[in-house]
């Protein structure tokens, strides 16, 4: 920012936006852990290129005010008017810096309760999103833990195996959530106590690394150039040489000198920090991956079990396909295959009943295709079918009052991931969270 307060004496402000912004925005906006927002530095560099149309000689404001003033206005006299001005823009740069909340909140806060607001699931609202439910379900412990020994009393029996499971598993990982939460806590903690005497050794080797770094680069373009010279027999090129060389003995020297200076601690201490981050990034993934593996089989159960499923309709597109197994060339047949696997996979849970036909399907490769092993995959698909409707109407009257009751007792805590989009009180407290902005420097 400081740069462009600079440029702004010299430049126009086009091109410094030209110039300046690709270079800028990318590396701020790179990661989204540290809360940088487009708006805030949108603003910032607003604020800042406010300042080109304040300073001479290229300040479009202070040439429009000489041509409207009198003739005894001098332009020096503008010049010193202006002062003021740019103290006033400097202070606004400088409160809106200090306090990013200023700039984010209200974006933030209209951007997460608007309808193109992204779902609880996207990996830039998740730290916020987990300091705000972590706390609730702790405190709401029990009351997890009531709602699940309440749904393990459910007589899952009509269900098939596969779903019977997946929702039996779902139970036991709400039971340890609290422990995943507890761990990510710890692992929080200790990373952020360590940070605290790890900063200042990291900020001062990352220095001395960004000096002997310059140094190379320095010493690189010596011998480059050196190379050059080298069949040269120019005396004044042939002593530019020498310097050059006596330079980089002396670049040596330099970056022994600063090599000397990185503490001996720094490797075994980077290497600490960077195992506590990654046990921190670690356990967070694991409580993640466990409350949704916590709250989907609900949905999923949910969806197959959904009025407007369409799988009552599949019967008689299954046996419109009879008369075309027996009757149709090959590829009329396996056109209309195609088309009515087409249909069943939009229909949740459906695989059973498609695969069938895909085998079927198949059989119409060959000149002769055998057209009752065909017939006989399509009774498999019929056969899969019945099943699946007499289940599935079975659960609909046994299980799945249950499971909403379930699922809706687990939506405010663990099942906010899997919500289509925050909730308009989760939003504002995610949008007061996001509105700061978080230091990522020691992770680089």
């Amino acid at each position: 920012m400081f740069v462009i307060f600079i440029l702004g004496f010299f430049i126009d402000f086009i091109e410094i936006s030209v110039v300046v912004v690709p270079i800028v925005a990318p590396i701020l906006l790179a990661d989204p852990q540290a809360n940088i927002t487009a708006v805030w530095l949108g603003v910032m560099l607003g604020l800042n290129l406010q300042t080109s149309f304040l300073t001479p000689p290229f300040g479009f404001a202070l040439f429009y005010l000489r041509g409207v003033s009198p003739p005894e206005v001098q332009t020096t006299q503008i010049y010193r008017g202006a002062v003021a001005f740019i103290g006033l823009q400097i202070i606004g740069i400088m409160i809106a810096a200090s306090y990013p909340p200023i700039v984010n909140y209200l974006p933030n806060r209209t951007y997460l309760t608007s309808d193109t607001a992204p779902p609880p699931v996207n990996p830039k609202i998740q730290q916020c999103l987990e300091g705000i439910v972590h706390p609730r379900i702790l405190a709401e412990r029990s009351e997890l833990e009531q709602a699940v020994k309440q749904f393990q009393n459910t007589d899952l029996a009509s269900l098939p195996e596969p779903n019977r499971k997946a929702l039996e598993d779902s139970a036991n990982k709400v039971l340890s959530i609290v422990p995943l939460i507890n761990n990510v806590r710890k692992s929080q903690e200790e990373l952020e106590e360590f940070s605290v005497d790890y900063a200042s050794l990291h900020y001062q080797v990352r220095d001395l690394q960004k000096a002997i770094k310059r140094l190379e680069k320095e010493s690189q373009e010596n011998e480059q150039t050196i190379r050059r010279l080298q069949n040269t027999e120019d005396p004044l090129q042939l002593e530019r040489r020498k310097v050059l060389e006596n330079r980089i003995d002396q670049i040596k020297v330099e970056q022994e000198n600063l090599t000397s200076l990185i503490p001996e601690e720094w490797e075994v201490t980077r290497k600490r920090f960077t195992e506590l981050a990654e046990a921190e990034r670690k356990a967070r993934l694991a409580y993640r991956r466990n409350v949704e593996e916590a709250y989907q089989p609900m949905m999923e159960l949910e969806e197959l079990l959904k009025e407007d499923s369409g799988i009552d309709q599949l019967r008689s597109v299954l046996e419109g396909l009879n008369n075309v197994i027996q009757k149709s060339n090959s590829k009329e047949a396996t056109q209309a295959i195609k088309e009515v696997e087409s249909v069943i996979g939009e229909v949740p849970g459906s695989y059973g009943i498609k695969s069938p036909l895909s085998k079927a399907r198949r059989l119409f490769r060959k000149e002769e295709p055998d057209r009752e092993k065909a017939l006989e995959f399509l009774n498999e698909s019929l056969e899969v079918l019945t099943s699946e409707i007499a289940w599935r109407k079975a659960a609909k009257l046994n299980v799945l009052p249950a499971v909403r009751e379930y699922a809706e007792s687990l939506k405010p805590t663990i099942g906010i991931r899997s919500q289509p989009r925050l909730s308009e009180e989760l939003a504002k407290e995610v949008s007061a969270c996001q509105a700061d902005h978080r230091d990522v420097s020691l992770y680089f």
